[in-house]
């Protein structure tokens, strides 16, 4: 858990308070860097008190806006789909000078990327 991204999260003006809080939930997960966070979609709607499907919309919306990049993962023996993996790339940004930046929108698919998971032993 991050509590410099989570900081971050808070002082964003994301334009919709659902996903904001959606956006806040998710940086408890971050690493330091805003990386590595792997909470669930049920997860993140049991901590919001949403529906997973308003927060699989919000999330859409967040990766739009850039203020997420979702990561694909797979399983390495099977390939079978696991949690995607989230970063914040605004936060690495920011993180470089200043607080709060304007990210800017993006296409969806030109953010995703594929990783390959190894089951746990």
């Amino acid at each position: 858990m991050s509590s410099e991204v989570r900081t971050w999260a808070e002082k964003q003006a994301v334009g919709d308070s659902l996903a904001k809080a959606v956006l806040c939930a998710l940086a408890n997960w971050a690493d330091p860097e805003g990386r590595n966070c792997f909470p669930s979609v049920k997860r993140i709607a049991s901590v919001t008190e949403l529906s997973v499907r308003t927060v699989q919309r919000k999330f859409t919306m967040l990766e739009e806006r850039g203020f997420i990049r979702r990561v694909l993962r797979t399983r390495e023996h099977n390939a079978s789909h696991t949690s995607n993996g989230y970063e914040f790339p605004a936060f690495a940004e920011a993180a470089g000078g200043g607080d709060r930046v304007t990210p800017g929108g993006g296409a969806t698919g030109d953010t995703r990327v594929v990783t390959q998971v190894s089951p746990p032993e």
